[in-house]
């Protein structure tokens, strides 16, 4: 009889090393997941929370557009970015798609991701072309991030696409 209790005990540990070993694949496949998706970047933390404060030195025009789903004919591409004298930036914009672009809106951001300011500059941009857009981000105070969207007539209408767009950190430019 001792030989049959040592098969079953030995049958029992083959069970749990199985089981061991499931679990660990699955860790595994987690971590793996986990270490997959960017991290984001932190980014220094103020010693008190500021309210984002919005000092335009002029008016800022608003375009009163609908916003709409675009097809890929309106897709744009971040290019580059510089600062420029006096604090604004220049961001170089590539129309990807084969639509005619009316312009672009774009969206002022600070680092709590609390919109600051918006504005437009409108202008003709041929599919495959390049534009090249000077946002005035030295009118507003902390600006931390910039979000580009194509205007584009759709079905007879001006409208401002929110599903196609370029987001960039001024402090990268």
């Amino acid at each position: 009889m001792a030989k049959k209790e040592k098969a079953s005990v030995k049958k029992d540990n083959t069970l749990l090393w199985g089981i061991g070993v499931l679990i660990l694949i699955v860790v595994v496949i987690i971590l793996v997941r986990g270490c997959a998706k960017e991290a984001p970047v932190s980014e220094p933390t103020p010693a008190a929370p500021t309210e984002p404060v919005a000092t335009p030195k002029e008016p800022v025009q608003v375009l009163n557009l609908e916003e709409a789903n675009c097809d890929e004919s309106a897709t744009i591409g971040y290019k580059a970015c510089s600062l420029i004298e006096g604090g604004d930036v220049d961001f170089t914009i590539l129309h990807q798609g084969a639509g005619a672009l009316k312009g672009f809106q774009y969206y002022l951001y600070d680092m709590n991701g609390e919109k600051i300011g918006e504005d437009s500059q409108m202008m003709a941009v041929e599919g495959g072309a390049e534009a090249t857009l000077t946002l005035p981000v030295s009118k507003f105070t902390g600006v931390e991030r910039v979000e580009i969207r194509p205007v584009m007539n759709l079905a007879g209408v001006d409208s401002i696409c929110k599903n196609q767009r370029v987001i960039q950190h001024v402090s990268r430019c």
